[in-house]
C-alpha cells in the first residue's frame, strides 16, 4: 500500500515513524512531521534547531501539485 499510494507522511515529510532518541541524544532538532504536528513529549526536549514550519508546508504544496499532475 504505501508503495502503490506513496502518502505524504511516509515519502516526503521526515520524522512520522521516529522515536524518542534516548539519552543524551537531544542535541538533536525535531522532525518536520514533530514541526506540524506537535504533542510528542520527548520531541519537545530536542534542542537543536528545527525546519522552517513554512518551509515544510511548502513542501507539503509541492507534493500536491505533482501528485494532481
Amino acid at each position: 500500500m504505501i508503495r502503490k499510494y506513496n502518502p505524504l507522511w511516509n515519502s516526503h515529510i521526515d520524522g512520522f515513524g521516529n522515536h524518542d532518541p534516548g539519552k543524551g541524544r537531544y542535541e538533536q532538532a525535531k522532525s518536520e512531521w514533530d514541526v506540524l504536528h506537535p504533542g510528542r513529549v520527548w520531541a519537545d526536549r530536542l534542542k537543536g534547531i528545527p525546519p522552517d514550519r513554512n518551509k515544510v508546508k511548502e513542501k507539503i504544496g509541492i507534493y500536491h501539485v505533482n501528485k494532481s499532475s
